[in-house]
């Protein structure tokens, strides 16, 4: 646990449930708690919505994965089927319905396995008692130290799928 100067708590607390962005020696305290951070056992993920125009083309639907993360098509679809138009007209025929789509997603993004994995990572902030969590869910920016804002929590139990955080998937 990292003693939080008492302004900076305050301010923290104010902004609990949302991104606090930083700046000078703000920036400079949460550089520090990033580097006492801890991962978690969850990933962070924005899914955009998958519209129906992008559903009914796999051009389109290509460039949506890739804005989720580069490359994510190659987990969803067998690149063999792609190639020889084995898959169908589109996405939709492929997949059946969006929520598949979301599913899979997940379980590519979550895979345990999968090379690169980065989980988010958390430090306990505390000042006379009261604790908050950072959640550093931009660890690359972070490290390389362009990122400016942290989720502020009061629990992790905050870290919910309807708020982008998802489990990692272990295999047995």
């Amino acid at each position: 646990m990292i003693n939080c100067p008492g302004d900076l708590f305050t301010r923290l607390a104010a902004s609990a449930g949302n991104h606090f962005f930083s700046d000078g020696e703000d920036y400079s305290f949460l550089y520090d708690a990033f580097g006492q951070s801890e991962f978690t056992d969850l990933v962070s993920i924005y899914i955009p919505e998958l519209s129906d125009a992008v559903f009914n083309s796999w051009e389109e639907f290509e460039y949506w994965c890739d804005d989720i993360e580069s490359g994510l098509i190659w987990r969803l679809v067998d690149e063999e089927e792609l190639a020889d138009g084995d898959l169908g007209a589109a996405p939709r025929e492929y997949f059946g319905s969006k929520s598949t789509v979301g599913q899979k997603v997940i379980e590519a993004l979550c895979d345990g396995e999968r090379d690169g994995l980065m989980s988010v990572a958390c430090a306990e902030v505390s000042l006379k008692g009261e604790v908050l969590f950072l959640i550093f869910d931009d660890f690359t920016g972070w490290g390389l130290g362009h990122a400016d804002s942290v989720l502020v929590v009061r629990s992790l139990d905050e870290l919910v799928p309807d708020k982008g955080f998802y489990p990692i998937l272990h295999r047995a």
